[in-house]
């Protein structure tokens, strides 16, 4: 399978409020933290698995936010509020 590396664009942009730079840094500190499907790259430009592996209690970044995902879901699926029906 081939990889689109030679047409990527990458893009940088300013996160100015707050809660938003807020919400990317922890979302980078769960990536940084994987050690089921995250890599460590050494210096001499071979990428190695982390000292913890699967299995061996690591974060699995992608199993973080999935759960992360359900779990906002389920509370945006919850009725907040009961209609209350005018009498007639």
């Amino acid at each position: 399978m081939t990889r689109n590396l030679d047409h990527r664009v990458e893009l940088m942009f300013p996160i100015e409020d707050r809660a938003n730079a807020a919400k990317v840094i922890s979302a980078l500190d769960v990536l940084l933290r994987d050690t089921v499907k995250g890599r460590v790259l050494q210096s001499d430009g071979v990428w190695k698995l982390p000292a913890v592996g699967p299995g061996a209690g690591g974060t699995d970044a992608q199993a973080y936010f999935d759960e992360l995902a359900t779990t906002l879901q389920a509370d945006r699926d919850r009725v907040s509020f009961e209609p209350v029906e005018r009498p007639a």
